[in-house]
């Protein structure tokens, strides 16, 4: 699983976390965050980047409790 140490005191270095390679859940995610950053709904956009994120594959926090 890739790690992602954003710096979210500045925006402009953030990146999205990407879609877990195989994961039906997170390719989802993906496709509507795509459509609601094309659709110019970057609230929505955001959302669907956090789901992406905590989406748990056997190594994140909600697995490890």
């Amino acid at each position: 699983m890739i790690s992602h140490n954003n710096n979210l005191t500045d925006p402009r270095r953030y990146v999205p976390p990407p879609p877990e390679p195989g994961c039906a859940t997170c390719c989802a995610y993906d496709r509507r965050r795509t459509f609601a950053q094309e659709a110019g709904d970057l609230s929505a956009a955001t959302d669907f980047s956090v789901l992406i994120g905590r989406h748990p594959h056997g190594d994140g926090p909600e697995e490890r409790r």
